[in-house]
């Protein structure tokens, strides 16, 4: 029979009990067969709406006839068949089960505006809704399209509920449920959209499985559906497919080591971005999308640019997800480890603690259930891990170990992340032992870090970091116990772990750092002879090196340590090769894009290297290699603020667009360059764009840089390059400059003179005596300015200063003007011969100018340096070379005399006024006095650019800890280094810095020369007098005058100016010396910087 004719016949059937009542009619074999070969007949499994119909009507009319009792079973029958007619023709369905089917469909839809309305916080309410959901499953027939729908809205509320309650049956569950929607979709014929929507929260459900069981089967499944989904997506739902394809993708890289996967991830992320609209609601994710495949990107290339841009997607998703957005939390996180991935490259202060506000935002941001808080909870810990090292306060490292405790404690023995989690807590675990020598912590860590490696699978790509602070931690413990077995175990693991990761992977550097120091350790237990340990060392040291993606403060710690490991074997050649990198390194250490005090801080961590880079040249029979490393390698950050002054004649020429491009990102450079810290604002946005803003910048200005010197023109292949040791030698013309390089491995002077390199070896000048000499020196300085101690104590202090000054004359002084033929004092007519001291390291803090036995002035040729020479500074020769091309200006120029006879907070100095006076008579009608209240900082800055002169009478302090904070202290406030260093005049020639400790810097950063001296010559000033440590008022105001009247004299003869400024300063000091020998606190201090 014919589909037609077993219609009609079942109509008819119906037509027959609705007009008679006779139930035999509608039941019996004859109608159930009739029935079954209706159904078989069917055109379409539930769109052949006529003979589900028909069926469906049948079973209805059964139920209306048989008792209640005997008729449940056809009423189901009825409601199965009829429920997709009631979609087509809902006029012909009985208005009972009508009322029935819009019932079913009232509690899908109630549950999902409760599903809507409860994110993923309210637990009663997802749960209500799963209740209405599974109701409306029950209720609904496999032949209803509908029920794929709603078994796909119960997966989602599955979904939502696991995350909340990190229940893990809730999640398999929902994968189940989601399985049974794109089953039930296929079945009844769901459209591409349709069918595309079940696909893809069935392929969110599996990525999320994968994530909490390791589950590779089903993350590539995830990734098959969420491909197909995204194939069959509308316009609308394009961006937020496309952002869980690219999730997915993500994670089978980060599985597997799949970088296809991840370079389709990051295109996948582009083009949802792209069709996101700027003010869809979803926006975020799309953005945070992005951000989270750029990062792990970055984690493996070390590309500055591709972590700004992760940065700056971060900040924009962040701010596009509003408080209590169920997304908030994770975004703020992923965010907060963006910036602690940007600290651990850069050591940018500013961008760690922001990251830490962010993370700690995230833990608060999350439920207590939610299954993600673990992991926002050790980011948290790991972060605080992190500024502890930097910055050691016991409430750090607490928070730090408790959010770690917290973290592993929240999540499931079988959770695939608790490796993770456990090696945060054993790095906690072994910081807090550092803060406070208890054992305890120190035993713990092992363990938590062994059940760490335990639990991490051989394939993972994070097995290696685990092995390395295993590693690491049983290294700490050899060296607080002495357990050679330990370290042993310690070198097994750190190998390991080197071994198991990618030659060319930023995190290699690290480990095999790690490694080093262990095999290092390893050495002192080697039988005599034996080099083994100390060779791999040695090759890991240097591999590590030469990994150009690892950050560079890993690479350059590992340069001085494969240098420093040579050095020990007496392999010259290779420990400066090692060395002579590390120095290279120092300016990527100290980026210009950091904050001043992180560039400080930074490059405070390598006391001593550029010396020891400059005497391993010197092993070598090569000064003039050895003097360049010193140029290079000191005043890094003087260089950065050249850098940005230089004259660009020649790249007008040849480029005027760059050369457009320079002016305008030197300005933007100029316009923080010389801050010390972040701003501080009211808007913490505002905050964290001043810092990206400047790591932008930065990376332009370098770009620009290689643009330029990529260009065909030969003038611009060096452009701002530092000059060559050709051109540098000129500087010498007037009299030899002397580099005075102090070593572990051996100390010289190294002079530059007119005639070429002089090297002058100074075996008696070792570190370990001129850091004693120079405690000493200080301490007995600080005694003899000290108005509390008796005069027996001061008198004591004078001596132990003499004793300092004829040592250094004995150690390094007389053998380097004997070397220069300078062993006669000069007759009253003939002028004097001219040197320029450039010390190293602490002897910075050490008046070479005044070395001598000034004791000992009745002998022919007195045994000291100012007796036979004019002395004079210079921190490098790039800064003698740019001081000395500057024209001299000539003696009527207009003067600026700053004298502050009281300052607010400190000691009246009532002679400083006579510095008016003296400049007043000496140079009349062109000196402008600012004198007390009229001292303001802002009138000081405005007023130094119309004087070619100027004299500073008050107080001035060095700041140990921050040097760009060493100051001047006016009525106002303090005219610090940094807020000098932003001016740059052109026009101005002499500062006298009549001041206390206007030269004197920080032990660890001496090779900076960062002081108040150093800001005057780099903001224009060709000459600078200034002080090493606190002088007397009364003292200072006569060799001031002193000063002054001979070089009007001078300048009435040579009209040079300020040219004559060293002589006439050589001068005064000796007569001041002549009256008072044997206090050399009174006249040693005054040195002067400049060509």
């Amino acid at each position: 029979m014919t589909r037609e004719s077993v219609l009609a016949t079942v109509m008819e059937r119906l037509k027959e009990f609705r007009a008679t009542g006779n139930l035999k009619a509608v039941t019996g074999q004859a109608a159930d067969a009739e029935a079954a070969a209706l159904l078989d007949s069917r055109t379409h499994p539930t769109a052949d709406w006529e003979v589900l119909c028909a069926v469906g009507l049948l079973h209805w009319d059964r139920y209306v006839a048989l008792p209640e009792t005997q008729g449940r079973d056809e009423l189901t029958a009825a409601v199965r068949y009829l429920s997709p007619v009631y979609r087509q023709v809902p006029s012909i369905v009985p208005s009972q089960i009508a009322e029935f089917l819009d019932e079913v469909t009232t509690w899908h839809n109630q549950a999902v505006d409760l599903l809507e309305a409860a994110g993923t916080r309210d637990r009663h309410a997802i749960e209500e809704a799963n209740l209405l959901l599974r109701r409306a499953v029950d209720y609904t027939s496999d032949l209803d399209p509908r029920l794929a729908g709603y078994l796909s809205t119960l997966s989602t509320g599955l979904m939502d509920l696991h995350i909340c309650t990190g229940d893990l049956d809730v999640l398999a569950e929902a994968v189940s449920t989601g399985r049974q929607s794109l089953e039930a979709g296929t079945a009844t014929g769901a459209d591409n959209t349709t069918w595309g929507l079940y696909a893809f929260r069935l392929g969110q459900a599996l990525h999320a499985w994968h994530e909490r069981v390791d589950d590779l089967d089903a993350l590539d499944e995830s990734i098959t559906l969420l491909r197909g989904a995204a194939a069959k997506s509308s316009l609308e739902d394009r961006p937020g497919r496309g952002f869980a394809l690219s999730s997915a993708l993500q994670a089978r890289h980060e599985r597997v080591g799949d970088p296809e996967a991840l370079q389709e991830a990051i295109g996948l992320g582009r083009k949802a971005l792209e069709a996101t609209p700027d003010g869809h609601r979803d926006r975020w994710s799309s953005l945070a999308g992005l951000a989270n495949a750029l990062l792990v990107s970055y984690k493996e290339a070390g590309r500055p640019t591709v972590l700004e841009e992760a940065i700056g997607l971060y900040r924009e998703a962040v701010e596009r997800t509003p408080p209590g957005h169920q997304g908030r939390a994770a975004t703020l996180s992923a965010a907060g480890i963006a910036l602690r991935v940007r600290y651990d490259a850069t050591g940018d202060l500013a961008s760690l603690d922001d990251a830490i506000d962010k993370l700690r935002e995230a833990g608060q941001a999350a439920h207590p259930g939610d299954p993600a808080r673990p992991g926002f909870l050790t980011n948290l810990g790991h972060a605080l891990v992190v500024r502890y090292r930097r910055v050691p306060h016991e409430a750090t490292i607490r928070e730090a170990v408790t959010a770690g405790r917290a973290a592993v404690g929240a999540i499931d023995d079988d959770d695939p992340r608790k490796p993770g989690l456990l090696v945060n807590l054993g790095s906690a675990l072994m910081a807090w032992h550092e803060q406070s020598g208890d054992l305890a912590p120190l035993l713990e860590a092992p363990t938590v870090l062994s059940e760490a490696v335990a639990r991490t699978p051989e394939q993972s790509p994070h097995r290696a970091m685990v092995l390395s602070q295993l590693g690491s931690t049983l290294r700490t413990i050899y060296q607080r116990t002495g357990d050679t077995h330990a370290l042993a175990e310690a070198v097994r693991l750190e190998r390991q772990a080197a071994d198991a990761t990618p030659a060319s992977h930023p995190d290699r550097a690290k480990l095999l750092a790690n490694l080093g120091i262990a095999l290092s350790a390893q050495q002192q237990h080697a039988l005599p002879g034996d080099t083994t340990a100390s060779d791999q060392a040695t090759a890991a040291f240097r591999e590590a090196t030469h990994i150009s993606a690892a950050p560079p403060h890993i690479r350059l710690s590992s340069a001085r340590a494969w240098g420093d490991l040579e050095a020990r074997g007496n392999h010259w050649e290779e420990a400066a090769q090692g060395l002579s990198t590390a120095v290279s390194l120092l300016p990527r250490v100290a980026a210009r894009h950091l904050w001043r005090s992180d560039q400080e801080h930074h490059l405070s961590r390598f006391p001593g290297l550029v010396s020891d880079a400059a005497a391993a040249a010197l092993q070598n029979h090569n000064p003039e290699r050895a003097l360049d490393l010193l140029e290079r390698g000191r005043g890094v950050l003087i260089s950065q603020v050249l850098e940005t002054r230089s004259e660009v004649t020649e790249l007008r020429k040849h480029a005027p667009e760059l050369a457009a491009r320079y002016e305008t990102l030197r300005r933007e450079l100029e316009s923080d360059l010389h801050a010390g810290a972040p701003p501080t604002s009211d808007s913490p946005a505002q905050e964290h764009g001043a810092v990206d803003r400047r790591y932008r910048t930065s990376l332009r200005w370098d770009s620009l840089m290689e643009e330029i010197r990529s260009r065909p023109e030969p003038e611009l292949h060096h452009f701002l390059l530092p000059h060559g040791f050709d051109d540098l030698r000129t500087v010498a013309r007037a009299g030899p400059v002397i580099t005075v390089n102090v070593s572990d491995y051996r100390s010289d002077a190294i002079a530059l003179t007119s005639d070429g390199i002089l090297e002058v070896p100074l075996p008696a000048l070792t570190r370990e005596d001129v850091t004693t000499q120079v405690e000493d020196f200080v301490r007995a300085v600080g005694v003899a300015q000290d108005a509390q101690a008796d005069i027996v104590e001061r008198s004591d202090a004078e001596e132990r200063v003499e004793s300092v000054l004829g040592w250094l004359w004995d150690v390094l002084a007389e053998p380097v003007l004997t070397a220069l033929g300078l062993t006669t004092s000069p007759a009253s007519e003939q002028p004097w011969p001219r040197i320029w001291w450039s010390p190293t390291g602490p002897l910075n803090f050490l008046p070479l100018h005044a070395a001598g036995h000034h004791s000992r002035l009745d002998e022919g040729v007195p045994p000291t340096v100012m007796d036979r020479v004019i002395s004079s500074y210079t921190p490098t020769l790039q800064t003698l070379h740019r001081a000395r091309a500057k024209q001299p200006i000539g003696p009527n120029v207009p003067h600026l005399v700053v004298a502050m006879p009281h300052t607010p907070g400190q000691p009246d100095l009532p002679e400083a006024g006579e510095a008016v006076e003296i400049l007043s008579r000496q140079y009349p009608g062109t000196t402008d006095p600012l004198v007390g209240p009229q001292a303001t900082v802002d009138q000081v800055l405005s007023t130094l650019p119309g004087h070619a002169w100027a004299h500073f009478a008050c107080h001035g302090w060095s700041d140990l800890n921050s040097p760009s904070e060493s100051h001047l202290a006016l009525h106002d406030g303090n005219l610090s280094v940094l807020k000098l260093s932003r001016l740059h005049i052109d026009d101005v020639e002499l500062a006298f810095l009549s001041a206390c400790s206007t030269q004197h810097g920080h032990p660890t950063l001496a090779d900076e020369a960062i002081h108040i001296a150093s800001a005057f010559q780099l903001i224009g000033y060709t000459h600078v007098i200034g002080t090493l440590w606190p002088i007397g008022v009364r003292t200072a105001m006569d060799l001031t005058g002193d000063v002054y009247t001979t070089l009007d004299s001078a300048a009435e003869h040579d009209a040079t100016g300020a040219v004559g400024a060293a002589r006439a300063l050589s001068s005064a000091v000796r007569r001041a010396r002549d009256k008072a020998p044997r206090v050399p606190t009174l006249w040693a201090s005054y040195i002067h910087t400049g060509p």
